[in-house]
């Protein structure tokens, strides 16, 4: 196999993690699949150079963290886990930690909205003291941000705050152009997200306001399903405050950006704002809930 051949797998891996951004769900499934098929084909029959091998490893754990990330956003857990211990396997076969650690970082999302956030901080800690001299500024920001989370949803509030204070100052301390191609996505906005999502989840809403509307900002054009998850959590931080007409205008711009993606994450977090307003008996609740029941339905993110 000739070098070009195999950075052809890395350009296709690229276009499918922005593929990923913008559309979500089945699609880049089987998108993931059927590269990740001829990945594994191609490492099974050693159809490459010793040279070769550890980049073609990468992009098998890659594709396979990819449909890891697919399945969960579409809500097959299961499937989810599976692919990421094979992306996993894969990572430590490419001789890259700081892979091994992004996979990590996915697995704790799930745990921290579907499992236990305790397992969630397990890993992400096992993913700093496997990583950290492999990682840039960028990378370690994307794993503290999660911790961050994952300490809010576990209910240890001055650790979250603490680890969300962490996360901002690594942004503020990345050079770009030293990260490696899977963090791409990291940016200060979703630094924001992570730290707002943090101290929300551990009852501060006040505190995450400014965090959350920086990211809803910030996530604008490139980010549309993470700015989904911004909006929606900045409804939440409003209600909680008291203002739940803020809410309700930020619920119908969040379900008319869900409405163009095929993202279980999306509608899950539209849902989840529609609940908080209905809980208040605000009037506008039950037109928020009927616009994200038409709109998302059609998309399959209800």
């Amino acid at each position: 196999m000739s070098d070009s051949l195999v950075a052809g797998f890395e350009r296709r891996v690229e276009t499918l993690r922005r593929m990923d951004d913008v559309l979500g769900g089945d699609d880049i499934y089987e998108l993931s699949m059927a590269e990740l098929r001829v990945a594994v084909r191609v490492l099974r029959t050693a159809l490459y150079g010793h040279a070769h091998e550890a980049r073609l490893y990468a992009v098998a754990a890659e594709l396979a963290r990819l449909a890891g990330w697919a399945a969960f956003d579409s809500g097959y857990h299961g499937g989810a886990q599976r692919l990421w211990m094979v992306a996993l396997r894969a990572a430590g076969e490419a001789g890259q930690p700081a892979l091994g650690a992004n996979i990590l970082r996915c697995m704790a999302e799930q745990a921290s909205w579907y499992g236990d956030p305790n397992d969630a901080i397990t890993m992400l800690r096992s993913a700093q003291a496997g990583a950290r001299t492999a990682m840039t500024a960028t990378e370690k920001a994307a794993i503290s941000g999660a911790l961050a989370l994952a300490y809010g949803r576990a209910g240890e509030s001055a650790s979250a705050a603490r680890t969300a204070e962490d996360a901002v100052h690594l942004i503020n301390q990345s050079q770009p152009a030293e990260d490696p191609p899977h963090i791409y996505w990291c940016v200060p906005p979703c630094i924001s997200l992570f730290a707002g999502e943090a101290l929300l989840s551990s009852g501060d809403g006040a505190a995450a306001i400014p965090y959350l509307d920086a990211a809803a900002e910030g996530l604008a054009g490139d980010f549309p399903r993470a700015r989904v998850e911004a909006m929606t959590r900045l409804g939440v931080a409003h209600v909680r405050a008291g203002d739940a007409e803020a809410a309700v205008q930020l619920g119908h711009q969040a379900v008319e950006q869900a409405a163009l993606l095929d993202s279980g994450m999306a509608g899950r977090d539209v849902a989840t704002l529609c609940r908080e307003i209905e809980l208040t008996g605000y009037p506008g609740a039950a037109d928020l809930t009927d616009h994200a029941r038409v709109a998302l339905t059609a998309v399959g993110s209800a």
